[in-house]
């Protein structure tokens, strides 16, 4: 870990260093949340997905990020976090993303 924040405070911008320590502070509950929502270089769909099965609240801010709609609404539907998927659309104001989110709870 110490060696990975070095690279990152000499400005190191590669996604495999972020995506690493962004690993590293979700399994470690080093202030991950800080992380996920300030750092711009990690790979959000690598980082979301690897958050779905330790935390799902990390998966939505990743998700949310980079506007993973598809990715953010399956893991908001199989966790049951309707508040933050609800939360999302209202951000995003999108009505195709809101008819395709009530056309599949119909199912």
């Amino acid at each position: 870990l110490p060696w990975l924040e070095a690279r990152m405070d000499e400005g190191g911008q590669d996604e495999a260093l972020h995506n690493a320590l962004a690993k590293i502070y979700i399994d470690t509950a080093q202030n991950p949340k800080k992380f996920l929502e300030e750092n711009r270089f990690y790979n959000c769909r690598v980082v979301g997905m690897y958050c779905e099965t330790r935390d799902p609240h990390y998966s939505v801010i990743c998700y949310k990020r980079d506007g993973c709609d598809d990715e953010l609404v399956a893991v908001t539907n199989a966790n049951r976090l309707y508040k933050a998927q609800a939360m999302y659309l209202i951000q995003r104001k999108d009505p195709a993303l809101w008819a395709k989110v009530l056309k599949a709870e119909q199912c």
